[in-house]
């Protein structure tokens, strides 16, 4: 009791020295900020007015702080704000849906918007203002009152689109957690889920006039009922639904439960890893047509949104081109390719959409499979430039770039990472909040952006065993360590103008979001230790200091190269001497169960850059751990796109004595290059090429080549991979 009473007393002095904005800690930044002296005393007697029509929202924010005070608070209808107490109230000259303005004062606090949507987001920022054991799930009230800084916001969003996409198809999630996905987006005034419900792996949704063998055969679905309560679930916290039905491709799911929607009509199963099928929805089969439009007819009616999303990416045409219906329906429409068959069947659905009061939304390769004679929206995910392209042709644009935005990739690539998506670059939260959006916060076309959490890379949790806290909750876990804290800097990206963004501010105001999250029940990636200094000693070592912007948490450090943990050493600001940095591992921990990945400084390789990107150093103690001495290399997102590819063995060390002779490049277990030639490493640097014509994105790639090493082998050698045409 003592010590939450000095930090209260520290709290109030810190707020009469400093008022800037950075104390607020509010994610995302408000449009506007004034700091005023003082503070509200908010207590369990504090009384919540609401004005007509905002009863639901004066419950939602008495629920939100009840688990935390222990009891209801007092809720009454009115206009006028009274003494110690919180009014909610419309206010029609805020003329921008969404807006909020927030005042508090010692007096109370008063929160109003022309909308019960800009009232929602003012609650959300008044939970921010309280202390952070306001997001506990459980009661801790141990104090009198809670102070509440003093300040006026006036706040609106930059984009209407705010999305966050979650893959249930690759992997089911229950439907509470969907919901408390839904609750992390809202708090942080995120506003679309973009739904994936349909994928190779899976179909998620119950389709009534198609039962299928969805449980059995994809390991679990919503039914319409389940579905319509998550609607009515995410409208309440200011949420939109958008499904996402694929098609014409990642569709097997469908086919393996009804083989005549194919062009082939063969028997499949549902692939228990990432997969991606060249089997289509057959165009020229007007029962496969029929089977879309009555799916979509009852998608329509579970999700009364604006949009549906109907993917549209990674189609292989091979299928078509071989079937004699679709090649019929080519010759009808007047179309040169298989893949304007792609165009054709958009067109159909765009039409059919239309007609239900509904747009579609797809992946960016629904604009260049053919001529589109109608209004969508293209979700950009595989380069930027296809945005001004999309705007270009009078399109809707939604902006969903894998560089910046696809949180199944890793934040780092240290060797004790989760495991997550490698096709592309690690992206950190410091490279999600650099997402470029200022070229499009002017066009009206660019309906925003959304950040997307795909699940093929622990489907049927085959990589669940990866992730350290080993409970009952360990898909929900993954997914919560994959989203956040990165999910925050990109709500500050879709809803601040660029102007108003700064990323050591951000970073600053993130840092007591972290206890927020925590007390939430959510668990998340601790961002791990950095380096503050770094010199070098007169001896030729190394010394160096760390640091971590995360509070109340600490610094545990090896220097053998060893994986700390909660108990290695602490570090207490102190000069670390090392030999090499290679030789530093910290880790920044908050409990014995819960800490950061280890900070790991790789060796640097740059002067062999001409030989292109850096794949593995293999040790002498790696050949003699390998089975059969054959050593495998994941060479996932080194290989980008078809071309030919040159590989390089690299002596390290002059003791180097070693063989190398069958050398493949696999694509997922599949061998599409082979050299069998043997080469002396002995003598030099080893080259090989090859060439890819079947790159898929998110598709695991590996090299892989024999070694014979002779008895005097004790030497190091590295491995790189350079794509020369």
């Amino acid at each position: 009791m003592k010590r939450r009473l000095i930090s209260t007393i520290i709290f109030v002095l810190f707020l009469a020295i400093d008022t800037g904005a950075n104390e607020y800690h509010v994610i995302p930044r408000p449009k506007q900020l004034v700091a005023k002296e003082s503070v509200f005393q908010f207590s369990p007697k504090t009384v919540i007015y609401y004005s007509e029509g905002l009863e639901r929202h004066a419950q939602m924010l008495s629920a939100y702080l009840r688990n935390a005070i222990g009891c209801q608070l007092a809720l009454k209808e009115g206009k006028k704000l009274k003494s110690g107490s919180i009014l909610l109230k419309y206010d029609p000259s805020l003329t921008c849906q969404e807006a909020y303005r927030l005042q508090v004062t010692k007096e109370g606090v008063e929160i109003t918007a022309v909308d019960g949507k800009g009232i929602f987001y003012g609650i959300q920022t008044l939970r921010q203002l309280f202390p952070p054991e306001v997001f506990s799930t459980t009661r801790v009230w141990e104090r009198e009152v809670w102070p509440v800084p003093c300040v006026e916001i006036y706040d609106e969003p930059q984009f209407a689109w705010r999305g966050m996409m979650l893959d249930v198809a690759r992997y089911f999630l229950s439907l509470d957690y969907v919901k408390r996905y839904i609750d992390i987006m809202s708090t942080y005034k995120m506003n679309v889920l973009h739904f994936h419900l349909v994928d190779d792996s899976g179909w998620r949704l119950e389709i009534k006039k198609y039962p299928g063998e969805g449980e059995k055969k994809s390991g679990g679905f919503y039914t319409q009922e389940e579905l319509r309560e998550l609607v009515k679930y995410a409208a309440e916290r200011n949420v939109t639904i958008v499904p996402e039905i694929e098609f014409p491709a990642h569709i097997l799911s469908a086919v393996s439960a009804y083989p005549w929607l194919s062009c082939r009509g063969e028997q499949l199963s549902v692939p228990d890893q990432h997969y991606i099928s060249k089997d289509l929805l057959c165009v020229g089969k007007d029962s496969a047509i029929t089977f879309l439009k009555d799916v979509l007819t009852e998608t329509f009616d579970i999700f009364p949104g604006k949009y549906l999303h109907i993917g549209g990416d990674e189609a292989v045409y091979t299928y078509w081109e071989q079937c004699k219906r679709c090649q019929e329906v080519m010759r009808r429409e007047g179309l040169k390719k298989a893949s304007e068959l792609q165009a054709y069947l958009t067109n159909l659905v765009a039409g059919f959409a239309a007609k239900h009061g509904r747009k579609i939304v797809g992946w960016d390769e629904i604009l260049q499979r053919g001529k589109i004679d109608c209004q969508v929206a293209s979700m950009i995910w595989r380069n930027m430039k296809f945005a001004q392209e999309a705007l270009d042709m009078g399109q809707e644009v939604v902006l969903a770039p894998a560089d910046y935005a696809y949180l199944d990739f890793p934040e780092t690539r240290f060797p004790s990472e989760i495991k997550a998506a490698t096709w592309k670059d690690p992206i950190s939260v410091q490279k999600c909040y650099h997402m470029d959006l200022s070229p499009y916060e002017n066009n009206k076309l660019v309906l925003g952006a959304q950040g997307c959490l795909w699940t093929d890379q622990f489907i049927h949790g085959y990589l669940l065993q990866e992730l350290p806290l080993l409970n009952e909750n360990r898909s929900e876990n993954y997914v919560n360590y994959m989203i956040l804290p990165r999910m925050l800097a990109l709500s500050e990206v879709v809803w601040c103008n660029s102007k108003d963004k700064n990323f050591e501010d951000f970073r600053s105001r993130l840092a007591s979001h972290f206890e927020r999250l925590d007390r939430a029940g959510y668990n998340f990636c601790i961002p791990y230790p950095t380096l503050k200094e770094q010199r070098t000693l007169a001896d030729g070592r190394i010394a160096v200091k760390l640091e971590t912007y995360v509070p109340h948490a600490q610094i545990h450090y090896t220097t053998d190269g060893s994986k700390p943990s909660y108990y290695s050493r602490l570090y207490q600001g102190e000069e670390i001497e090392l030999v090499s940095l290679t030789d530093l591992r910290a880790v920044v921990t908050l409990s014995p169960q819960k800490m950061s990945v280890p900070l790991y400084i790789p060796e640097n390789y740059s002067k062999y850059k001409q030989y292109g990107v850096f794949l593995k150093k293999v040790t002498a103690a790696d050949v003699k751990k390998t089975s059969g001495k054959i050593v495998k290399i994941e060479a996932t997102g080194k290989i980008s796109g078809n071309g030919r590819f040159l590989l390089t063995f690299v002596p390290l060390t002059s003791q180097v004595n070693a063989k190398i002779s069958g050398v493949e490049m696999l694509k997922r277990n599949e061998i599409i290059g082979h050299i069998d030639q043997e080469r002396e490493l002995t003598d030099g640097v080893v080259q090989v090429e090859f060439d890819v014509d079947s790159w898929q994105a998110g598709t695991p790639y590996f090299i892989q080549h024999k070694i014979e090493t002779a008895a005097s082998h004790q030497g190091n050698y590295a491995v790189f991979i350079k794509k020369v045409n």
